[in-house]
């Protein structure tokens, strides 16, 4: 489905459905959200991730040396791309959230960003998730293509 047909479909959902309370900036959220100026920004968002995972890798591997330093900045991403999903979630709800695959493999990642802001012990392989941020910002090319 194409970009304006689904900001025209949600537009008239909102007209009928989502007139108060919670829902009422819905279509208005969606609008701001898929425009490319922000979604630039969230893709240099997620570059900045994976080239600051690059330099702690370099600079840090075990992050023992400047753990509080590495912990602030993995925190800080995991909020920005927790607030990037929900905004999301809440202008795209909830047929065209859900029927974007790459929205499922947000929501896994970010999933995983959050038990990791929980500092909840992860399985090995669980704990590399985290460098999986830098393939979302292939769903930008993949937007960028239906506009």
């Amino acid at each position: 489905m194409r970009r304006s047909e689904t900001v025209e479909r949600i537009k008239e959902d909102a007209s009928k459905y989502y007139k108060c309370c919670f829902w009422r900036y819905k279509v208005l959220l969606f609008e701001i959200y898929h425009h490319t100026y922000v979604q630039a920004f969230v893709g240099m968002l997620i570059i900045s991730n994976f080239f600051v995972e690059c330099v702690q890798r370099q600079i840090d591997p075990q992050a023992a040396e400047f753990q509080g330093t590495w912990q602030a900045i993995e925190d800080f991403f995991a909020v920005a791309f927790l607030i990037e999903l929900l905004v999301n979630l809440y202008g795209s709800w909830c047929r065209p959230f859900f029927s974007q695959p790459w929205n499922w493999f947000d929501m896994f990642v970010v999933f995983v960003g959050i038990l990791m802001l929980a500092r909840t012990p992860l399985p090995g392989p669980l704990s590399l998730v985290r460098m999986l941020r830098a393939f979302r910002v292939f769903r930008l090319f993949g937007l960028t293509g239906r506009r």
